[in-house]
């Protein structure tokens, strides 16, 4: 097991690079894919902890500025206005589902629909 995780951990190293491999073999495109999951990776875990540092910092000179009561409107103003940015209803799956669909059928007019 533990060599398992080793080989999986050298490849992944392999891949970490930032010139792009060469798409026009197999292999190449394979690790292109790698390559582009391991940035992806890096590059959200990097922006979920810049947003946590961004959080730890804001709220406490927030609450100082605003005071308690204030504050607390504030984030209640704040947390509705994101439900209901994220409450679509299942309009936005369903518009996903549909457009997959009708290209699956090289239906273009479909897609367009």
């Amino acid at each position: 097991m533990v060599t398992a995780l080793w080989v999986r951990a050298k490849y992944a190293l392999s891949v970490f690079r930032f010139k792009p491999f060469d798409i026009t073999t197999q292999e190449g495109r394979s690790r292109e894919r790698y390559r582009r999951v391991l940035f992806a990776t890096l590059t959200s875990a990097f922006a979920k902890i810049i947003i946590t540092l961004i959080g730890l910092i804001s709220v406490p000179l927030t609450v100082n500025y605003l005071g308690a009561e204030r504050f607390g409107l504030w984030m209640t103003v704040t947390s509705l206005t994101a439900l209901i940015s994220f409450a679509d209803l299942g309009i936005g799956n369903g518009l996903i589902n549909a457009v997959a669909e009708a290209s699956g059928r090289d239906d273009h007019v479909g897609v367009r629909h």
